[in-house]
C-alpha cells in the first residue's frame, strides 16, 4: 500500500529544489560576475591560486609619436576587448592601481588594451588626449587582431580620463563601434570641476575641500597665468615633481624659483588648499578650456554609460558624475551610483564602515555592466 505522506514529502522536496534551483539561477545571474570582479579587485593584488594575467607591450604608431599599449589576457579565446585609459598621473599605464583593474578584468575573461596617454601622464589637459584615445580604440579595432569585423569594445577611463573617454566615444570615428563607456570618478564639464578646485564647493553650495592634488594640476597647467614668464618652465619642473611625490627634488628645485613660483609651491608643500585656492580663484576668469575637455558640450555617446563614483571625492567631486547622468538620461542608457565605498578611484571602505546595503548597490552595479557586453 502507498505511502501518502511519503508523496506529499517527495513533492515537497521537488518544489523545494525547484525554488533552490531557481533563486540560485536568479542570484547568479543579478550578483556573480560584479561579486567575483569585486572579491578579486578588493584583495589589492592577492589572488592565491590563480595565474597572472599575461602581459604584452605593443607600440601603435600615429604620426611622429608612439602610443606605448599593455596588452592583459587571461585566455586565448576572449571574443570581448576592453580598452582602458589611465587618469592624469606620471606613471600612466604603470601606475599600480590601474595594473591592478586591468590584470583583474583580464581574470573575467576580458581582453583589455591599456595605452600609455601622453598628454595624461604630464598633466596636461589637452584635446590632444581625447585624440589619442580615439587613435588607440581604432587600433584595437582594426589593426590589433583582438577585435573581429563588425564588433565592439568597451571603453573605460579613470579619473579624468573617464570624461574625456565620454567625449571619444562620440567622435564619428567610433560611431557604433563602442560597447558601452565606463567612468571612474570622471568629470562631465572641465570648467565647473576647475570651479569646484578653486572653490572646494560643488554646484549645490555643499563643501567637500578641493585636493590639493587636484590643484597642483591646475596651477600646472595654468602656469603662465600664476608666474612670471622667465619662470613657467622651471615652475611647471618643480611642480611635476611635487605630483610625483618628489619632495626632496621639490624642494632642490625650489632654488631655481623666483619668489612668486617659490610662494605657490610651498604652499603645495605645507597641503594649504585653501590659500592656493584663493590664488587660483584670482585667475579663474582667464582659464581657457578645449570644447573637447568637456563632453557635456556635445550630446550623449549612442551607447550605455556606466558612472561610478566615491561620495566624498574631492579631487572629482560626486557632483559632477550626478551631473554626467542628467545629460545622459534624456536619450542614452545611462547607470550611475555614488558609492560611500570609494574615496576618488580606490575602492576602500575601512575609513567609514558603511552599511551593508552599499556592497550590494556595488555589485549590482559591476554586474549589471559586466553582462552589457
Amino acid at each position: 500500500m502507498k505511502n501518502p505522506t511519503a508523496g506529499i514529502k517527495f513533492k515537497f522536496f521537488l518544489v523545494l529544489c525547484l525554488i533552490v534551483g531557481i533563486g540560485s539561477a536568479l542570484l547568479y545571474r543579478l550578483v556573480m560576475p560584479g561579486a567575483l570582479f569585486l572579491s578579486r579587485y578588493m584583495e589589492n593584488g592577492e589572488h592565491s591560486g590563480e595565474p597572472p594575467a599575461k602581459i604584452d607591450e605593443k607600440f601603435f604608431v600615429t604620426g611622429n609619436r608612439e602610443i606605448p599599449m599593455r596588452v592583459y589576457s587571461s585566455r586565448v579565446d576572449s571574443e570581448k576587448t576592453l580598452l582602458v585609459i589611465h587618469g592624469v598621473h606620471w606613471k600612466g599605464f604603470a601606475e599600480p592601481r590601474l595594473i591592478h583593474f586591468a590584470e583583474n578584468l583580464a581574470r573575467q575573461g576580458y581582453t583589455v588594451v591599456t595605452p600609455n596617454i601622453e598628454d595624461l601622464r604630464n598633466y596636461d589637459l589637452k584635446t590632444r588626449a581625447v585624440d589619442d584615445i580615439e587613435r588607440s580604440a581604432n587600433w584595437v579595432l582594426n589593426e590589433s587582431g583582438f577585435v573581429k569585423k563588425g564588433k565592439q569594445i568597451g571603453l573605460l577611463g579613470i579619473s579624468f580620463g573617464g570624461g574625456l573617454c565620454l567625449s571619444a566615444a562620440n567622435r564619428a570615428g567610433l560611431a557604433d563601434r563602442v560597447a558601452f563607456v565606463f567612468s571612474f570618478g570622471g568629470h562631465g564639464d572641465m570648467g565647473r570641476t576647475l570651479d569646484y578646485l578653486v572653490t572646494g564647493r560643488m554646484p549645490d553650495g555643499e563643501e567637500l575641500g578641493a585636493h590639493i592634488y587636484g590643484q597642483a594640476v591646475v596651477v600646472r597647467h595654468f602656469a603662465a597665468l600664476f608666474v612670471p614668464a622667465e619662470q613657467v618652465e622651471d615652475f611647471r619642473k618643480v611642480v611635476f615633481e611635487y605630483l610625483r611625490g618628489e619632495k626632496k627634488a621639490v624642494r632642490k628645485g625650489l632654488g631655481s624659483l623666483g619668489s612668486e613660483s617659490r610662494a605657490i609651491v610651498e604652499l603645495l608643500l605645507e597641503r594649504d588648499d585653501e590659500a592656493l585656492g584663493a590664488i587660483l580663484i584670482s585667475k579663474r576668469r582667464e582659464f581657457t578650456i578645449e570644447k573637447a575637455m568637456s563632453p557635456v558640450l556635445e550630446n550623449p555617446p549612442d551607447c550605455p554609460l556606466f558612472l561610478l563614483h566615491g561620495a566624498v571625492d574631492n579631487v572629482i567631486p560626486p557632483s559632477e558624475t550626478r551631473l554626467v547622468h542628467q545629460w545622459a538620461s534624456g536619450g542614452t542608457e545611462s547607470t550611475a551610483l555614488v558609492s560611500e565605498l570609494i574615496k576618488h578611484v580606490d575602492l576602500d571602505a575601512d575609513e567609514r564602515d558603511p552599511p551593508l546595503g552599499e556592497y550590494w548597490k556595488m555589485i549590482r552595479f559591476w554586474t549589471e555592466m559586466l553582462r552589457s557586453y
